[in-house]
């Protein structure tokens, strides 16, 4: 995983920035995909009906996600994974990232 993204319980409106890039740190052009921030814990996903991101800027790989309250309702560690989806239905899964959600 790489760095821990740490947020406060009950914490919403954030947004989290991510650069989506490939295994030789090259941004992934996002131009036809949809990018999804899974997060989950215990194996649920815990925003499966709200992960969509907003592509910031898609030939750089640049994606946002805006933290909704439901997110850090509770406190403990959660996975998050971004997700590329293609018009073609190909589906990418990038490295996993934890999400720290403290009192």
């Amino acid at each position: 995983m790489t760095t821990t993204i740490l947020l406060t319980r009950n914490d919403h409106g954030i947004q989290l920035r991510f650069t989506c890039q490939d295994h030789e740190g090259n941004p992934i052009d996002l131009t036809d995909r949809e990018v999804h921030f899974l997060l989950e814990s215990d194996g649920e996903i815990l925003n499966a009906d709200r992960s969509l991101c907003e592509n910031i800027d898609s030939p750089a790989g640049k994606a946002a996600y805006t933290v909704d309250a439901a997110d850090t309702a509770q406190v403990g560690i959660l996975k998050g994974r971004l997700r590329l989806q293609s018009e073609s239905l190909q589906v990418e899964n990038l490295e996993p990232i934890a999400v720290r959600v403290k009192e």
